[in-house]
């Protein structure tokens, strides 16, 4: 209980990032709030304004098309997801899970087995029609 109510108050003061409302979420504590905002950067931003050195890798998959979806049509394949999300192999499960649970992305139904997991993102879509 005492560990809750301290992970509960750094949250509120901005100290650490801790999801206690939300279940599959809970036993979860970023101790590095600015990881997190850095690395959901590297999916949700205006793309026109901010690049990345990592885009560039990610623009060639599929000789551009998954880019071109996710820009025009909010679709984020997991390949292109991969890229964008370089170097966190270990938590990208759970940056998923998180950015479901809270709305960013939402997971599209699967057409067969064999495809890789899409995600819609809206705020991409906004953010490059305007």
């Amino acid at each position: 209980r005492r560990a809750v109510a301290l992970l509960r108050f750094l949250h509120q003061i901005g100290a650490v990032v801790y999801f206690d409302s939300v279940p599959s979420l809970q036993h979860y504590c970023i101790l590095d709030p600015q990881w997190l905002l850095d690395t959901i950067s590297f999916v949700l931003r205006d793309f026109k304004k901010h690049r990345f050195l990592r885009d560039r890798s990610a623009m060639m998959l599929n000789d551009g098309a998954a880019w071109d979806r996710f820009l025009s049509r909010g679709i984020l394949n997991e390949k292109l997801l991969n890229y964008l999300w370089l170097g966190e192999d270990k938590h990208r499960n759970f940056l998923v899970r998180l950015m479901v649970k809270i709305g960013l992305f939402a997971l599209l139904p699967k057409a067969s087995e064999d495809e890789d997991n899409c995600f819609f993102v809206p705020s991409s879509v906004s953010s490059v029609g305007a």
